[in-house]
């Protein structure tokens, strides 16, 4: 599954997880179905004037797990040798595909052991939903995605609401 992975990377079978979800055709992918066909060799956060699927699908700015899967399906789909859709190609399911890479990036949140922080020398890896909102909507966080999908004025009132809270704790 090499397209899963950034140009360059060495696949190392003992060690599968870094450049995971990386690839160059799955971002392609990814803008292509949930900002738009015009978007796929854009910089993040790019749209054009119709409201983009992810608008469409209420999505806002935070992509799932499952929207990466279906777009890894559709990626595998589309590079390999058969001539129609099929759940099955061959001794390849794209079922079972499609839930493994669910619960690969569902399991990355649980798998990062905490790390004591005077000692943490490097930041932490970047998560694959991380990753693809920072590239497709230039959202680097949960937060972030909730930020910019607020208006202007929900923003004050928001920053408004937070200076109450802290003037009577």
């Amino acid at each position: 599954m090499r397209f899963l992975y950034p140009d360059g990377r060495q696949y190392e079978e003992h060690n599968e997880l870094p450049g995971l979800f990386r690839g160059h055709l799955l971002l392609r992918v990814m803008k292509h179905i949930y900002t738009g066909p015009s978007t796929w060799n854009k910089g993040p956060g790019h749209q054009t004037c119709k409201l983009s699927n992810a608008q469409r699908m209420d999505m806002g700015e935070r992509v799932t797990a499952r929207a990466i899967a279906y777009a890894a399906v559709q990626a595998r789909v589309a590079i390999c040798s058969a001539s129609e859709w099929s759940t099955e190609d061959m001794d390849f399911s794209h079922e079972e595909f499609y839930w493994t890479v669910v619960e690969t990036i569902e399991d990355e949140s649980i798998s990062e052991e905490p790390q004591d922080l005077a000692v943490q020398t490097q930041p932490p890896p970047e998560s694959t939903i991380d990753y693809f909102n920072r590239k497709l909507f230039r959202a680097t966080s949960a937060t972030d995605a909730k930020r910019q999908r607020q208006t202007p004025a929900q923003r004050a009132r928001e920053q408004r609401k937070r200076a109450r809270i802290s003037a009577s704790s």
